[in-house]
């Protein structure tokens, strides 16, 4: 009498099994198809060694997001540690044009990846 229900619930849980693993395959491909727009754009927008900085971060397991409000031309690229929030920065866009600037931006970027990794 309880062998029926109790086959349907293991059939159920394989079935919900499945689909858990085809959703986390799915969030995989979304989130580097995700990555490589975000590349694309970048290779354009960044210089290569402010581009090679956010390539170090998602190395290390940070996650890299691009923010733009609706009226604005130019956006804000996000690094959020993977475990301590407290870790995470950001780089305005348009990188700055002063070489000084620069340097400044990549060194404080750079610092935070090595240092929190």
């Amino acid at each position: 009498m309880f062998v029926r229900p109790f086959a349907a619930i293991v059939s159920r849980l394989d079935a919900l099994e499945d689909e858990v693993q085809s959703l986390r395959r799915e969030a995989a491909e979304l989130r580097a198809s995700h990555d490589d727009a975000i590349d694309l754009a970048l290779i354009h927008a960044v210089p290569n060694t402010v581009h090679g900085l956010i390539v170090e971060a998602r190395a290390e397991g940070w996650t890299i997001s691009y923010l733009r409000k609706q009226r604005e031309q130019y956006g804000t690229i996000c690094l959020g540690h993977p475990t301590d929030a407290t870790h995470d920065c950001s780089i305005q866009l348009p990188v700055p044009d002063d070489p000084a600037a620069l340097r400044q931006l990549e060194s404080n970027i750079g610092i935070r990846i090595r240092w929190a990794a």
